[in-house]
């Protein structure tokens, strides 16, 4: 990242968790200027991906129970301050959690919320992103009161990706892997929605966790590089400049894979070559064996 946009940006960096910086295990300093510290819950822990030769990173596993990270209530401050803002994770759903799993109410990547459970008399607002339908929510009380900006279909599994949400104005737009997905009209933001009286910011600051008691856990998933900016970051800001989400991308898909022992493949020794050409896809070296599948970005296939 040139200096240059790099020193512009740090200052409107809130929160950073990489998980880089861990404690006992289970304490994590974020690396934004603040330095606030969050908690691996519930059986979730810190796992390390990747080699020397790879590049290495840390990641939370959230696990297959109740397992959350709890960013700290401190985060929560900041959270009441944002007009213009940016939240977005990178995020790897283990192909063993089903569709119907994840489907389920809940399977929030991040909620920051003024209530521990909304269907609970306190009903105070909350801001969430959710993988069940790819949107991201916010409300002043429960769901009676959300504005919502979705995709709404299942978020994609079996590699990693990146979740990301920015507010510019009344504009809400969603972004998966970099790529402007969708635009709506949010007139709601957290200073003129989620700000309470006699409270100083959101209480309950979560990854992999729903503020809904009875919703699902996000299991079987794997997050890192939660980002909360105080701007609303551009297309080219998310895809190069500021988050360079494409090559991070490839470089957790790469540690991952040698984590687990599977091969990358340099393009030179594979026998399969796909040329894009006039919006279609040509795939050489198929024997009439092979089973081909083409996604797009929403996870359809």
């Amino acid at each position: 990242v040139p200096a240059k946009v790099g020193t512009q940006f740090n200052s409107d960096l809130l929160v950073k968790y990489d998980f880089a910086t861990v404690t006992n295990d289970t304490i994590i300093t974020d690396a934004a200027e603040k330095h606030f510290t969050g908690i691996v819950k519930n059986g979730a822990k810190i796992r390390t991906i990747g080699t020397t030769e790879t590049g290495k990173f840390n990641v939370v596993a959230l696990g297959d129970s109740i397992g959350y990270f709890d960013m700290g209530t401190e985060v929560g401050k900041l959270v009441y301050g944002l007009n213009d803002y940016t939240v977005g994770a990178y995020y790897r759903i283990d192909p063993a959690y089903t569709d119907a799993q994840l489907g389920t109410n809940g399977n929030f990547l991040w909620s920051f919320s003024n209530a521990l459970d909304v269907l609970a008399p306190d009903y105070s607002g909350y801001l969430i992103g959710s993988l069940k339908n790819q949107a991201v929510t916010i409300s002043p009380t429960n769901w009676t009161g959300e504005q919502t900006t979705k995709i709404n279909s299942l978020a994609m599994k079996g590699n990693w990706h990146h979740f990301a949400y920015t507010q510019s104005g009344i504009i809400g737009t969603i972004y998966v892997d970099g790529m402007n997905m969708l635009s709506d009209t949010i007139k709601q933001v957290p200073t003129n929605r989620l700000v309470m009286n006699q409270r100083l910011g959101t209480f309950y600051n979560w990854i992999g966790r729903s503020c809904y008691a009875a919703d699902a856990y996000l299991r079987k998933t794997l997050v890192t590089d939660l980002v909360l900016y105080k701007t609303a970051l551009t297309d080219a800001q998310i895809q190069t400049t500021v988050l360079n989400v494409g090559t991070k991308i490839t470089a957790l898909e790469t540690a991952f894979a040698a984590n687990e022992g599977t091969a990358v493949i340099p393009i030179n020794q594979s026998k399969y070559r796909v040329i894009a050409n006039d919006g279609q896809l040509s795939i050489l070296g198929l024997t009439g064996g092979e089973k081909v599948s083409v996604f797009d970005v929403t996870g359809h296939q």
